[in-house]
């Protein structure tokens, strides 16, 4: 319980906070106050009860998604790690205004763009049409992060700290792997957000052809799975409308995953491109998947016949 002190929230035990404990209007107050060490306090319980009992707080949402933009870091990260807890209980209570969460997903930092995604990942499933608006957005933010990091470098820099008896190099080095780790974690995750959004709606992303075809050429195989993913599905809605893909996606067939080339040879399925039916009878022959190869034939067959 609060001690009764002017500062909102003065007193409350972390350690073991329900939602007996704390009172709505005391928690707007400490997430509205001009002091940042109380709005952190604010989003620090919030992400406390969140995790606890989501159910109590549902009521808060709208205060906790208005905290992401604080000018605090700690705040809105602890208002992010509130928000993830609550949109995997109840998506719809963060449906409303995304626009703050999609702008953690334009952060530099992989554990702001992490939030971002499992937020945004919760809320798809069963709000597409809520996260459509922003597809622009998310498609613009894997393709203006980083694709890969070099993780054999990071972890020859934390041995090499280690074999010094570095602590401190090796502890920096470390949270600089985890931070690469997120970063790429989150951009495929964003990217898969996408693929949910044209699953319902392709419509939603039939504008944003050519900058999913870039992604095709994404050092990152789940970008470029997403990628096709979303092209096939707007393949399916409007052949037509991949007409500019049509290239980056035969490309594709020399992908080393092949899951990925499977899936190239499918969105050319859907997108009629009969001018790729040699292309797909060389894989037909050629590609050392047996299911690949049976899968080109296929379509090259249903192409020439179409």
């Amino acid at each position: 319980m609060s001690d009764g002190s002017s500062a909102p929230l003065t007193g409350v035990d972390l350690e073991s906070l329900t939602a007996a404990d704390v009172d709505d209007e005391e928690v707007r107050a400490a997430l509205e106050s001009d002091d940042p060490t109380v709005r952190q306090r604010g989003t620090r319980v919030c992400s406390v009860l969140g995790a606890r009992d989501a159910d109590a707080l549902r009521p808060l949402a709208d205060d906790v998604l208005a905290r992401l933009d604080d000018d605090s870091l700690a705040v809105s990260r602890h208002a992010g790690t509130a928000l993830v807890s609550l949109s995997e209980v109840h998506p719809d209570s963060v449906r409303g205004d995304l626009d703050p969460v999609v702008g953690f997903a334009e952060s530099d930092l992989g554990g702001v763009r992490m939030v971002a995604a499992r937020v945004l990942g919760n809320v798809v499933v069963d709000h597409p049409d809520a996260v459509a608006p922003y597809v622009d957005r998310l498609v613009g933010a894997v393709a203006d992060s980083e694709g890969t990091y070099a993780q054999s470098d990071l972890e020859e820099h934390v041995e090499a700290a280690r074999a010094a008896d570095d602590v401190a190099t090796e502890n920096v080095m470390q949270a600089n792997k985890e931070e690469a780790q997120k970063r790429v974690v989150s951009r495929a995750a964003l990217a898969n957000v996408v693929v949910a959004v044209a699953e319902d709606d392709p419509g939603a992303v039939v504008g944003l052809v050519d900058e999913l075809a870039a992604l095709l050429d994404d050092p990152d195989p789940n970008v470029v799975g997403a990628a096709l993913d979303t092209l096939n599905a707007v393949a399916e809605d409007d052949p037509d409308a991949v007409a500019p893909a049509i290239d980056p996606i035969v490309d594709c067939l020399q992908q080393d995953d092949e899951m990925l080339r499977a899936r190239a040879i499918r969105t050319l399925g859907f997108a009629g491109a009969t001018g790729t039916v040699d292309r797909l009878r060389d894989v037909a022959e050629s590609d050392a998947d047996e299911d690949v190869r049976d899968l080109a034939a296929e379509t090259a067959d249903y192409l020439e016949s179409a």
